[in-house]
């Protein structure tokens, strides 16, 4: 220590150079570092740390950062004890303690110490205190092994006084009882009792003590023996006596040193586990499953009758012992025993429940399933396993029935696919007729017609677009089943969407009595017309079917760059154990009994599917009896141009005096383009073939303005065709119409940058497509 204290850079800390330091400091130092105890003086107001090797070795791994360290910041965990001694010291008061008990921190770890401390002033060479200086020596082994053995011996004292052992002297051929020192269990004897066998010992019980006492003397070895025995308050209980020959000098038995430990509790306890095995096996052979225990290893220990009646063996556990590999190799089906016995395995190694169906031989030799569960069963104290508890119940019937019904599920989803595969692939035969009448009324519209005719005109118009998205929506849902639906995002005015759906449900909320209240929207948003016009029809829909009396709102707010839209009734609400439901297919609160007044309950279901494919979130709040809120949030629109929605005002002039060839296997569909593309100035050529285009396009001196397409002409010719020669000759504007919005067909026109419509076309869409194509041309 000497040389790190000369070589610590003092200067760096409030004692200053060595050089500096006064008289009194260096000879106290000097005094600490000759001293074979540990010894350290703190010097300063900041109590700064200078010690001695062996203090070091108190310090552990504090040592050498605690030299020349505030003794405060070296030693904080034991400041509430040194600090008020510190201050007594300064003040010239001296201390001392033996056996201190401290909790230092030492090498990175809290640890139990005791040191002898004392502790004096060192005055300076003004004669001030300036100082203190500690002397130290750690007695924590001797504390340490002090403890131990003060322990050691309470430990002993307690099992002394808590043995309930009775404890006797016999002489050598057991004639006499020379001393008993019952503990409370046996009537204590201190004078020789020639009696003892009679007083007690139960008569039934002496023919067999006495064999084993002769057989003891015979062989001076020690005498064993559970019996009945007279206690010291007049009852029968059972003792386990113990006794050991005393040998002489010359090896004779010159005594018997004996214990007799009370087990009558053991015995009682024997004899009820004995009758309870009795009353388990009665149980157990009541049942109708097979009952089965095996030990933690496998080893079967019981099974009740129901095992030997199906497999035709009885189980004798002493003559012919088995194991759950035994019983898996000779009655598990071939096909079953590898899974049964690594299940069992696996549930062995976790200490969980095992778990297996299995076929099983039976006498006849017929093998039927079953459900085989086993328990495993604990050690209250251990915890370790000991057995496991099992039944094997007779599945059979049930596994042939689950494959029926199996067989009924699969049969009646394919039904179901090829239904909704039908839906999606008749789409375009649906779609044409609703088509025709769209585009002829359209034509009506703009006719000049008085005003009572036109006040006809409205409420027939718009339910044409009410029958048009209902119609879309219901080809949809079924090409959402067929897995073939996708989402066409385009931005879109969402007030016209909503005024039309209040034209569609004013009429069913008045007959209902309630009001629907569906103020302006927002602003526009980007997602799938035909798709958001689906979820809000189905929404609107249930809030007016199950709404008796209030009404429903339909309101958007702006929640930052998204668009909810909130649908809130009046109506009875939803329980909270209902609302993790309320999505799944067919299920609808309150209509357990299926009235398909109330619909099949496939709107909510459809609801969120729909919104999956949207990318959209759809979120419900309720409260029973006041009514519930239904939300579709979608995105914004970013400022993108708005396709234009149906009865907006077309664009003008750059179709009249056009050219125009259109093909169309359906005559009614043909006739209103031919029609509404005549109204609009546009010379007008029809071909319901491929062959007949082909022969107009030859007889054309010029190529026409305009081609349009149907893409599914019959006998497997397709639209695709007639437009690729059109746009090499030079047709400037092509069009695919088409009922078709499948994956493949989208992505068809992707590659081919061909313009395509969807059934039933809009008219004013139609129009605007064709003018915004030909337009500077």
């Amino acid at each position: 220590m000497g040389a790190l204290i000369r070589a610590h850079d003092w200067a760096a800390t409030p004692l200053g150079p060595k050089a500096n330091w006064p008289l009194s400091l260096r000879v106290v130092v000097d005094l600490i570092l000759a001293s074979p105890l540990g010894m350290i003086v703190l010097w300063g107001p900041d109590l700064i740390q200078i010690y001695n090797d062996c203090y070091a070795e108190i310090t552990a791994g504090k040592h050498p950062r605690a030299l020349g360290q505030p003794t405060r910041e070296c030693w904080p965990e034991v400041w509430d004890f040194n600090g008020p001694i510190y201050e007594a010291v300064l003040r010239g008061e001296s201390r001392g303690f033996d056996d201190q008990k401290l909790i230092l921190e030492r090498n990175g770890a809290p640890e139990e110490t005791w040191f002898d401390l004392t502790y004096s002033p060192v005055r300076n060479d003004a004669g001030t205190i300036a100082g203190i200086l500690v002397t130290v020596h750690e007695v924590t082994s001797r504390k340490r092994t002090e403890l131990a053995l003060r322990d050691s011996e309470s430990r002993f004292r307690a099992l002394v006084e808590a043995s309930s052992y009775a404890i006797y002297r016999m002489n050598v051929d057991w004639t006499e009882l020379r001393q008993l020192d019952g503990h409370g269990f046996l009537t204590d004897t201190t004078d020789g009792n020639k009696a003892w066998l009679e007083e007690y010992i139960h008569p039934d019980d002496q023919p067999q003590l006495l064999d084993a006492v002769r057989e003891a003397i015979r062989t001076k070895s020690a005498f064993d023996l559970e019996h009945r025995v007279r206690q010291a308050d007049g009852s029968l209980g059972w003792t386990h006596s113990r006794a050991v020959p005393i040998l002489d000098a010359d090896g004779e038995v010159c005594e018997w040193f004996g214990t007799a430990s009370n087990i009558t509790s053991r015995r009682r306890t024997d004899e009820a586990l004995r009758e309870s095995e009795a009353r388990f096996r009665l149980m157990a052979d009541a049942v109708p499953q097979i009952v089965w225990i095996t030990d933690a290893e496998g080893q079967v220990e019981f099974f009740n009758r129901q095992w030997t009646d199906y497999a035709g063996v009885a189980y004798e556990p002493r003559t012919a012992p088995t194991t759950v590999s035994d019983v898996i190799a000779n009655f598990t089906h071939p096909d079953d025993a590898a899974l049964t016995a690594d299940r069992f395995q696996e549930a062995q190694r976790a200490g969980s429940l095992f778990l297996v169906e299995h076929r099983l031989r039976s006498k006849t030799g017929e093998y039927r399933w079953f459900l085989v569960r086993g328990l495993p069963y604990r050690d209250p104290h251990s915890g370790a396993i000991t057995r496991w508890f099992g039944t094997s119940t007779d599945i059979h019937d049930h596994k042939h029935a689950e494959a029926l019904l199996q067989q009924a599920r699969d049969t009646a989803e394919a039904a179901s696919r090829e239904k909704s595969n039908f839906l999606a692939s008749v789409s375009h035969d649906l779609r044409q007729p609703v088509q025709a009448a769209n585009l002829f009324l359209e034509l009506l519209r703009r006719q000049p017609l008085d005003a009572k005719a036109r006040e006809l005109l409205k409420p027939l118009s718009d339910s044409m677009t009410s029958l048009t998205g209902m119609l879309s929506g219901l080809l949809e849902v079924a090409r959402l089943d067929a897995g073939l639906l996708t989402a066409q995002e385009r931005v879109f005015d969402l007030d016209e969407l909503l005024k039309r759906l209040y034209g569609e449900f004013q009429g069913p909320a008045r007959e209902a009595k309630l009001w629907l209240h569906i103020p302006p929207a927002a602003g526009s948003v980007r997602s799938d017309p035909l798709l958001v016009e689906l979820v809000l029809r189905n929404l609107i829909s249930n809030a007016v079917k199950y709404t008796e009396q209030g009404g429903v709102t339909v309101e958007t707010r702006v929640e930052k760059d998204r668009l909810a839209i909130d649908v809130t009734d009046t109506g009875r609400g939803i329980a909270p154990e209902e609302m993790e439901r309320i999505f799944d297919p067919y299920y609808q609160i309150g209509n357990a009994t299926r009235e398909h007044a109330r619909g099949f309950g496939i709107g909510l279901a459809t609801v969120q599917r729909v919104a999956d494919l949207l990318a959209a979130r759809v979120s419900v709040r309720s409260q029973p009896g006041k009514g519930s809120t239904f939300s579709l949030t979608l995105p914004l629109a970013e400022d993108e141009a708005q396709m234009p929605a149906a009865g907006g005002e077309a664009l003008c002039g750059t179709l009249r005096g056009r050219t125009a060839l259109v093909v169309d296997d359906e005559p009614m569909v043909l006739k209103a383009l031919e029609v509404t593309l005549g109204s609009w100035g546009v010379s007008v050529h029809t071909a319901r073939t491929l062959a007949q285009a082909r022969t107009m396009l030859n007889e054309f001196e010029t190529p026409p303005d305009i081609l349009i397409a149907d893409h599914s002409l019959g006998a497997g010719e397709t639209g695709v065709v007639i437009i690729s020669e059109a746009r090499r000759r030079g047709t400037p504007v092509t069009v695919l119409v088409t009922g078709d919005t499948s994956a493949e067909r989208l992505a068809e026109a992707g590659r081919t940058g061909i313009r395509m419509l969807h059934k039933p076309i809009d008219p004013a869409r139609l129009e605007a497509l064709l003018e915004e194509g030909l337009r500077g041309r």
